[in-house]
């Protein structure tokens, strides 16, 4: 079954796609500890953000298990009470860590066709049965047509276990939802950030730190070339500074975000205050320094494969979004671990909210949505945006 074909698949299920209207689908990203679900309000200046709201999963409750399935159809039910959304229909995105990703080179042989050579590839780096899984693939370079007899093409192949998918729809179903489709991270966040870029041409690799799990997604252009879900984000940070400072994990959250990672080009009036403040980021970064050098290596890989996949290109800039925007200075750590121009981005920057403005001390709040919105942009004819 490739996912491709989900929606064909959804519609078994008893789901039915959305007519067109004035709001898009709703997007939702259920992430490790929370949920976020965003959607977009046609006006005559374009696309804006019609609603959007996040609710937190217990910390009781793991990723995996029926306490965690109840929680989460819960949390849905609670922010449907709880907000202004328009419809039901949804396009929801599964989680990182129950999806496979691979950069593969499709080749056909004899009188094969593309979707067997997909099969192929997934029986040849799945570690279950291909025939158990949901499976699809990304062409890269541009590549509209696909391999051909003589002449091979790069994708990306993509698969979740038959029984995640299910449940993942039983999930959307219970809590009264309509699914649509189901996309992938890496997809979405392309779409909302290529939305924003003001030269498409240059490379770029897109950062999404999650609590529990961090993508990282690299576009040559307009085209994904690679998507990494690795087991590494915030919490990681936090656990470091509360076995080593004894804190709770309030206060330990609390220094992640306030005092950051030591740059020494901070600025204050009080000399004092300056002193104290670049004594306290040096060592809360040498509490951090090995668990960032976990994400720094992993960076180092990706630039390695885009280097000599691309003979000898250079990846132009790093986009820094998810719940990693609120890690205070992580942008300049990034930008000074890999020479790359590192910037944050809030998809806010390029969609306006009809509600209220986003409050001056929450700066990254809308980071926290950039993989929902994107969601939600899936599909739309129209894809101006208000100014």
């Amino acid at each position: 079954m490739f996912l491709r074909q989900g929606i064909e698949y959804i519609r078994k299920l008893g789901a039915i796609r959305p007519r067109r209207s004035k709001y898009s689908p709703i997007g939702l990203d259920v992430g490790a500890a929370s949920i976020r679900m965003a959607q977009l309000k046609r006006t005559l200046k374009g696309w804006v953000i019609g609603e959007m709201i996040a609710k937190d999963i217990p910390a009781s409750n793991n990723e995996n298990g029926a306490g965690r399935k109840d929680a989460t159809i819960q949390a849905i039910k609670d922010i449907m009470k709880e907000s202004s959304f328009s419809g039901r229909s949804v396009v929801s995105v599964m989680p990182g860590y129950q999806m496979d990703s691979f950069p593969v080179k499709l080749s056909l042989t004899g009188d094969e066709a593309v979707e067997e050579a997909v099969i192929r590839e997934a029986r040849a780096h799945l570690s279950y049965s291909a025939e158990n899984a949901v499976v699809d693939y990304l062409l890269v370079n541009n590549v509209e047509s696909g391999p051909r007899k003589g002449k091979s093409a790069w994708a990306i192949l993509l698969a979740a276990r038959r029984e995640d998918v299910d449940e993942h729809l039983s999930i959307l179903r219970e809590a009264g939802l309509k699914p649509v489709a189901i996309d992938i991270s890496a997809c979405a966040l392309a779409r909302v950030i290529t939305f924003s870029r003001e030269c498409r041409e240059r490379n770029a690799l897109i950062i999404n730190i999650g609590q529990m799990h961090t993508t990282l997604t690299l576009l040559q252009g307009d085209n994904i070339l690679l998507d990494r879900n690795i087991l590494w984000g915030r919490e990681n940070m936090i656990e470091s500074l509360m076995n080593k400072l004894k804190l709770n994990r309030e206060g330990a959250s609390r220094l992640v975000d306030r005092v950051g990672l030591h740059t020494g080009q901070e600025t204050w009036p009080d000399k004092d205050i300056c002193d104290r403040t670049g004594k306290i980021s040096e060592t809360f970064y040498e509490i951090l320094a090995p668990t960032l050098e976990k994400l720094a290596r992993e960076l180092d890989k990706v630039f390695q494969y885009f280097a000599s996949e691309m003979r000898g290109a250079t990846i132009d800039d790093i986009y820094l979004t998810g719940e990693g925007s609120s890690i205070r200075d992580m942008d300049s750590y990034l930008e000074n671990r890999t020479g790359t121009s590192t910037k944050h981005f809030d998809p806010l920057s390029i969609l306006k909210e009809i509600k209220n403005e986003v409050p001056k001390d929450d700066d990254y709040r809308g980071a926290f949505y950039s993989v929902a919105l994107g969601l939600a942009m899936r599909g739309l004819e129209n894809r101006d945006t208000a100014n």
